[in-house]
């Protein structure tokens, strides 16, 4: 491998935390500034720290959002705020862009003990259905 991608992939690696886990879903989203953005898109995938979604709206680095969405555990919606941190437009896996639509990269914000344990089952389930 050259050094350059050397870099890029040691780069990646210092920017995940988390283990990541793709999923495909409808989550629902509106900005909690004027004005208001209620809309929807798809999950991309997610980890303990946040959340990667295919949206249509830009929307700029920092900006607050409420997020919702279903694990389909039987508990319901899941709701969390979390903070767009990076939005790119959204390619598909054969390099051809998606019209309009956008990747937009949320880490959550603070969350409760039941949050962090909900979303960490979810991983930890999904991650152990892909092994066997």
């Amino acid at each position: 491998m050259d050094l350059e991608k050397n870099k890029v992939i040691a780069s990646l690696k210092e920017r995940r935390k988390h283990v990541r886990v793709e999923i495909m879903g409808e989550i629902r989203f509106a900005t909690t500034v004027d004005p208001v953005i209620k809309d929807s898109g798809l999950i991309y995938d997610i980890s303990i720290g946040g959340v990667s979604i295919i949206i249509w709206p830009e929307l700029k680095h920092g900006i607050v959002l409420n997020l919702e969405f279903d694990f389909e555990d039987g508990k319901g919606p899941f709701a969390v705020e979390g903070r767009v941190v990076w939005q790119e437009k959204f390619m598909l896996s054969t390099g051809e862009l998606l019209q309009g639509w956008n990747r937009t990269g949320v880490i959550f914000n603070a969350m409760s003990k039941e949050q962090l344990q909900r979303v960490f089952h979810f991983i930890y389930s999904h991650v152990n259905k892909s092994r066997i």
